[in-house]
């Protein structure tokens, strides 16, 4: 390995910037340091930092692990990476069919959804951990 990078475009230096914003804004309220956030989501503290700034530019399996640990919404936290995918998914009816399917759920499954949903990336963990637990006995 050389160690040469390939610099990033204006888009993924942006989508890194509102990054970087919102982990500096959530990282006290949400009790994470570099390295807790990045072994949550398989990575290296350093690996967090390099994309955090701007150092390694984002891919969208980057983008949707930094939704998990900030608890947010990947296109709102990198529209630049992500619209390209909205446009394909849109394209085959992926908003329609998202809908359908959800409107195909029980009254009690949506509801379940709707509150699953709502919990922030640790419960969301214990909810699941529970969820397993209980299928296992």
């Amino acid at each position: 390995m050389t160690g040469k990078t390939t610099p990033l475009t204006a888009d993924q230096k942006k989508a890194a910037e509102r990054i970087r914003a919102t982990w500096l804004r959530k990282k006290e309220r949400l009790g994470l340091t570099q390295e807790r956030a990045a072994g949550s989501v398989g990575w290296s503290q350093g690996m967090f930092n390099h994309y955090i700034h701007g150092r390694k530019a984002l891919n969208i399996e980057a983008v949707l692990r930094f939704a998990t640990i900030l608890d947010e919404d990947p296109v709102v936290l990198a529209p630049e990476i992500l619209e390209p995918v909205g446009k394909v998914f849109r394209s085959h009816g992926g908003v329609a069919e998202s809908r359908a399917s959800y409107s195909a759920l029980k009254e009690d499954e949506r509801r379940l959804l709707d509150c699953y949903r709502k919990l922030g990336t640790s419960r969301k963990k214990a909810v699941m951990a529970l969820i397993r637990e209980m299928i296992e006995d």
